[in-house]
């Protein structure tokens, strides 16, 4: 598998944004991870596992945390616009 193979969705609700990894090489998507960010929370966390290998990421921007929860939806989603990968 390659980065050019892998496919994420995502599934944005009211109080998460879950995203799921695919592996779309082998002719069929194949699941390979998840992650998933509770808006709910204190802070902005991205737990996520490849794998069996579970980890999570904590957000280094402070300013998302004190808005309100419609407004973190909005602030990870240009957030990840403005990020892409490699």
């Amino acid at each position: 598998m390659d980065a050019d193979t892998v496919c994420l969705t995502f599934n944005a609700g009211s109080s998460t944004l879950k995203i799921g990894i695919f592996d779309a090489g082998t002719g069929a998507a194949r699941p390979i991870g998840k992650g998933k960010i509770d808006f709910d929370d204190s802070a902005l966390v991205l737990r996520y596992s490849l794998g069996t290998t579970a980890s999570s990421a904590r957000f280094r921007a402070t300013m998302a945390s004190g808005l309100p929860r419609s407004s973190r939806a909005r602030w990870i989603t240009c957030w990840l616009n403005c990020h892409p990968a490699p």
